[in-house]
């Protein structure tokens, strides 16, 4: 599984830059890249992807029912 410190590496962006635009230092960030992904908030891990470049994209699938994009 890939986790948050590889996801920001493989994006090309420092640690002190993703701080700056999540509004932390670099401890929060580093708190938050040692956690498993499943452990963050839905919030801090949108923010997080957003600072690297990315987008978080959820799916609810519920069986006998048509998927819901949040």
């Amino acid at each position: 599984m890939t986790n948050l410190k590889q996801l920001r590496q493989r994006a090309a962006q420092k640690q002190e830059v993703v701080a700056h635009q999540m509004g932390m230092g670099c401890p929060g960030v580093s708190k938050l890249e040692a956690k498993a992904p499943e452990q963050l908030r839905l919030a801090q891990l949108r923010q997080y992807v957003e600072a690297i470049g990315g987008q978080v994209e959820l799916v609810i699938r519920v069986p006998g029912e048509a998927d819901v994009e949040l």
